[in-house]
């Protein structure tokens, strides 16, 4: 949330262990644009995001995986 987004937007997820994530931003065509890592705890965790300013307006889609590669949630973004 907020979506659509600008220059920030945070992440609401819930863990069942402490694990380090990580977070891909994707363009239509499946390019990855962004990685970033981020330790999460178990129980309810808020990751902040930051997006260059240099992305243009857009769809995106925003990827977590877990340590293991699993895929453990995705969403699309508009970027505005």
């Amino acid at each position: 949330y907020p979506n659509p987004v600008r220059d920030q937007a945070a992440l609401s997820m819930y863990s069942s262990t402490q694990q380090e994530l990580s977070i891909s931003l994707t363009d239509q065509s499946g390019r990855i644009l962004l990685t970033q890592s981020r330790k999460v705890f178990t129980g309810n965790n808020t990751i902040s995001l930051n997006f260059p300013v240099t992305l243009p307006k857009g769809v995106y889609h925003l990827i977590v995986r877990e340590e293991n590669g699993q895929v453990a949630g995705s969403t699309k973004i508009l970027r505005e």
